[in-house]
């Protein structure tokens, strides 16, 4: 494995079985901002997943030769006000959209299939990003059911839970210090495996050490999934796909991702593989300053 594959959520005990045939790379934190065009969002998501595939060590090669399938997943965790899982819907049945491809429905309604003029693939699953009244994400995947901004962190994530969908509570610069760093661990702490997730995302500074919650999920058996989490400013495009999991595909569902991910992610165990890497530290306080200045 190489060093870039080790920069990430903890890959050195692999979730996926190292004779599976076929592995999803999947971005667990992913946002398609009304900034981002959707052809170039498709594009740049392609290339970095294929990037991490490589650097994973996992390349089949040309003609095959030994190495793993991989199917490319965008795990979409869309705010308030933002449906974009629903404008690529709408390109359903197009011979080839304006931007380069061709968007094909699922025999669900939470995901989608993409196919480049290249030849590229990828899945993207419907999600939602809720804030609590603690000014906390939690991410509610593999759903398109709505959910209110604003209540308590225990009731969003048993309403998360509740609709069906996967809860991952994603790491925030700031926000697991002090008053709700001391509210996530509790919560945290009263929960098991495949009630809640935690998440790591590509902006949290490389090189700097783990948040302390994430190895106290860990003992508990709750897993931490990665994501790229792009911010919504222009440049940002260029996160999606740089940083995720690799999870087996061997019980995936093409024709069903949605439900096949959901039950996957809430029986993943506490050790997961991670591919890409998270940005650097003085590229992370810079995203961290525009983002709050407003810049874009």
């Amino acid at each position: 494995m190489t060093e870039e594959s080790r920069m990430g959520t903890r890959d050195d005990s692999p979730s996926v079985d190292e004779g599976d045939a076929s592995l999803l790379l999947t971005d667990g934190h992913v946002h398609l901002h009304p900034c981002f065009p959707i052809g170039a969002f498709l594009d740049q998501a392609a290339r970095n997943l294929e990037r991490g595939h490589r650097a994973a060590g996992l390349h089949a090669g040309p003609g095959g030769g030994r190495g793993h399938r991989w199917t490319g997943v965008l795990l979409f965790s869309e705010g308030q006000g933002v449906n974009r899982f629903e404008e690529l819907r709408g390109m359903v049945g197009a011979s080839q959209s304006s931007d380069g491809w061709a968007v094909e429905a699922t025999e669900e309604s939470g995901s989608l299939r993409l196919r480049s003029r290249e030849g590229a693939e990828l899945v993207v699953v419907a999600g939602r990003q809720v804030v609590t009244d603690a000014r906390l994400e939690v991410l509610a995947l593999c759903t398109t059911a709505r959910f209110e901004d604003g209540g308590p962190l225990r009731d969003t994530i048993h309403g998360v839970r509740e609709a069906g969908a996967v809860p991952v509570l994603p790491w925030g610069f700031g926000k697991w210090w002090g008053s709700r760093g001391r509210l996530l661990a509790e919560v945290v702490g009263s929960l098991s495996a495949g009630e809640v997730l935690l998440g790591d995302n590509a902006v949290r500074p490389r090189g700097t050490p783990e948040p302390k919650l994430f190895e106290a999920a860990r003992a508990r058996g709750i897993p931490v999934l990665p994501g790229s989490d792009p911010l919504p400013f222009p440049t940002q495009l260029r996160q999606v796909g740089s940083y995720g999991a690799i999870l087996s595909g061997r019980e995936f569902d093409p024709s069903r991702p949605a439900e096949s991910l959901r039950r996957q992610l809430l029986d993943l165990g506490p050790e997961v593989r991670s591919f890409g890497r998270q940005v650097g530290p003085l590229r992370s306080a810079w995203t961290q300053v525009r983002l709050r200045v407003g810049r874009g």
